[in-house]
C-alpha cells in the first residue's frame, strides 16, 4: 500500500479513484475488446473464449497480481491432471479420449499449423482495427507474428487493468475507508455512482434503488431491532 497517498476529504479520495476507473473502463478496456475483435476476424473465429482463457492462463503466473496468487496454468493442469486420474479410475479413460479428440488434444497436444500459415486476405475492417489499435504499423504477413503481437497487447492491456484496479482497491480505497471511517462496501457503491455521474448519467435511479434496499433491510431485521 502506497504511503504517499493522503486525502483532505473523502470527496477528493473518490474523484481519485473514479479517474482511475474511468481510465480502465475508456482505454484499457477499448484496447482489450479491439485486440478480440481483431482475433476473431484474421483468424475466422465465432467468439473470443479462446483467446480470453489463453491471455489468462499466459497472464496470471504465479505471483501475478500479488505476491500469494498462483499460476492459472498450474491451477488448469492440475484440474486435467484430476480429471485424467479419476476417469481413468473409473474405466472411463476411452470417453475422455474420444472427447479430447474432438478438439484435436490426445492427452498431450496434437500439433496444430493453424498459425504456421500466411495471411492472404487483410479487408477493411480489420485494416481499420489494427490501426486503432497500433497507430498504423503494419499487419505481419505469418499468423505467428499476429498472434504474437496481439497476445503480447492483450497481456499488457491486462496487466493495465489489473495493475489500476489495484491502485483503487489496495490503495485509494484502503486508506480512504480508514482515513474517513467508511467501510468498503461503502466505497465501491459509492465509487459506482460518481463514475455514472462524470459519463452524464443520471444516478436518481440507482440512489432510489440502494434507498429501497435500505427499507427492506430495515423490514427484514425488524425482528431484532423493534424494542
Amino acid at each position: 500500500m502506497s504511503e504517499e497517498l493522503n486525502f483532505e476529504t473523502y470527496e477528493d479520495a473518490l474523484e481519485t479513484a473514479a479517474l482511475a476507473k474511468m481510465e480502465i473502463n475508456e482505454i484499457f478496456k477499448p484496447s482489450a475488446a479491439r485486440q478480440r475483435k481483431l482475433w476473431k476476424a484474421i483468424f475466422n473465429e465465432k467468439d473470443a473464449s479462446k483467446f480470453d482463457f489463453a491471455k489468462k492462463l499466459m497472464f496470471y503466473q504465479a505471483g501475478i497480481p500479488k505476491e500469494d496468487s498462483k499460476s492459472k496454468m498450474e491451477s488448469f493442469r492440475k484440474q486435467i491432471s484430476a480429471m485424467v486420474e479419476i476417469m481413468t479410475g473409473l474405466g472411463l479413460e476411452e470417453n475422455m479420449q474420444s472427447y479430447f479428440q474432438e478438439v484435436g488434444i490426445h492427452i498431450t497436444l496434437l500439433k496444430s499449423d493453424k498459425y504456421d500459415t500466411h495471411i492472404p486476405t487483410i479487408n477493411e475492417k480489420i485494416t481499420n482495427l489494427w490501426d486503432m489499435e497500433y497507430f498504423g504499423e503494419e499487419i505481419p504477413t505469418q499468423g505467428k507474428e499476429i498472434l504474437k503481437k496481439l497476445m503480447d497487447s492483450a497481456k499488457n492491456t491486462e496487466f493495465d487493468i489489473v495493475e489500476a484496479n489495484q491502485h483503487i482497491n489496495e490503495e485509494i480505497m484502503e486508506i480512504a475507508c480508514a482515513q474517513f471511517d467508511i467501510s468498503p462496501t461503502a466505497f465501491k457503491k459509492a465509487l459506482d455512482l460518481m463514475v455514472s455521474e462524470k459519463n452524464g448519467k443520471n444516478i436518481q435511479e440507482k440512489l432510489d434503488a440502494i434507498e429501497e434496499g435500505r427499507k427492506a433491510l430495515d423490514k427484514a431485521l425488524e425482528p431484532f431491532t423493534a424494542e
